[in-house]
């Protein structure tokens, strides 16, 4: 029941109303909004509630002239039910609600001989896109070839076909050779491949970078349904070379205490990118990474690498709380390097390793021994040396 109706949900919509409620309005001590959406002549229509069970009541005045079929489906004695009547818009929606629950209704105009509010749902066919190489290897300034293929198991024929790197979604200052490839027609069982060559910046870092290559047709739905887009990506290996910053490079990887692990900022909140400055014993860093013990992260080095260093500390956000232990791991999580318990209000440590041969450096912070309150574990201007 609940499937049926999310297929019928479109990916556009001509008109949106709030019925009634709204964010902070109450009703007997319950928050309730109810929200109708238009696509074409249906109306998806939505409501929630928060707090105790109650009727939520929503008028139809939306709906324009003429009867309507309402299809409601809401939460009966645990069990979904679906309900259904002919409605005007003179007519109120009252659907009574559970404990933080809702409803959800479909109406559409009450024709003769209509029995459903329903359309048929036209799904697009499993195709298969295969890159060739999955992944190669670049020099910064250098090039790389690879091919792709795209195929049609079974099934009727797809339309309008076409297959192509997504330029527009690669690094600044990479470019491709090799045009896109098309065709009006891809019968089943019959390969559209495509070749190209991408060539990296001069200035690209160190690191894995995924080249998106992308096949879209025409839906077999037809009309304005929009194009279906396949996708898969050829990752790109460029070599460390130089200094880089540790919050630059992709991670492996990553755990952390409460939040994200956090690029050049503090661990701030639960959410992403809500750090402040990294700061530790009143000096700013502008690269690193910030974490919440326990925090952990992975970076593949490649084995190019000789030096880690990073000033570690609390950050002084946390107002001179928490204790951490920072820790260096190479390949197989031996030991690299480690501090005692670093206390809020200290000073930042410098923290050293030699790296050389590693191909999987980990960083870890760990709670001090008092729980993790307060844990905001700063590794700042945390960088790494690569050949050159």
């Amino acid at each position: 029941m609940a499937e049926r109706y999310l297929e019928q949900l479109p990916t556009a919509w001509d008109e949106t109303r709030l019925v009634s409620g709204g964010p902070g309005r109450t009703s007997g001590g319950e928050r309730q909004a109810v929200l109708a959406r238009r696509s074409g002549d249906r109306w998806f229509v939505g409501g929630i509630l928060a707090g105790a069970g109650a009727t939520m009541k929503a008028p139809l005045g939306f709906l324009g002239k003429g009867t309507w079929r309402l299809e409601t489906i809401a939460d009966h004695d645990g069990q979904l039910r679906c309900t259904v009547r002919t409605v005007t818009a003179k007519d109120t929606l009252a659907v009574p609600a559970v404990t933080d629950g809702g409803f959800t209704a479909l109406a559409c105009p009450a024709t003769r001989g209509r029995t459903d509010c329903a359309r048929p749902v036209t799904t697009a066919p499993a195709t298969t896109l295969a890159t060739d190489p999955a992944s190669v290897t670049a020099e910064a300034g250098g090039k790389a070839s690879f091919g792709a293929t795209f195929t049609l198991p079974e099934g009727a024929a797809l339309r309008d076909v076409r297959l192509a790197v997504d330029r527009g979604r690669l690094p600044a200052g990479w470019t491709v050779t090799g045009s896109d490839v098309r065709a009006a027609s891809l019968p089943a069982g019959k390969e559209l491949t495509g070749h190209w060559t991408v060539t990296v910046a001069r200035d690209q870092p160190g690191g894995t970078v995924e080249v998106p290559v992308v096949a879209t047709y025409a839906h077999p739905a037809g009309g304005n349904a929009p194009r279906v887009h396949v996708e898969e990506v050829v990752r790109v290996s460029v070599p460390l070379h130089g200094t880089l910053y540790a919050s630059d490079q992709p991670f492996l990887a990553e755990s952390n205490g409460y939040g994200p692990v956090e690029r050049d900022q503090s661990n701030g909140e639960a959410g992403g990118q809500d750090g402040k400055p990294l700061t530790i014993g009143g000096t700013v860093y502008a690269k690193g990474l910030g974490m919440n013990a326990p925090g952990q992260v992975r970076i593949d080095l490649q084995g190019r690498c000789t030096r880690f260093e990073a000033h570690v500390g609390i950050d002084d956000e946390t107002s001179g709380r928490g204790s951490v232990t920072f820790t260096v791991l190479g390949d197989d999580e031996s030991p690299l390097a480690t501090t005692g318990v670093l206390r809020g209000g200290e000073v930042a440590v410098s923290l050293t390793a030699d790296v050389t041969g590693v191909h999987t450096l980990t960083l870890t912070a760990d709670d001090g021994g008092d729980g993790k309150n307060y844990d905001h574990a700063d590794w700042g201007l945390a960088r790494l040396t690569c050949a050159d």
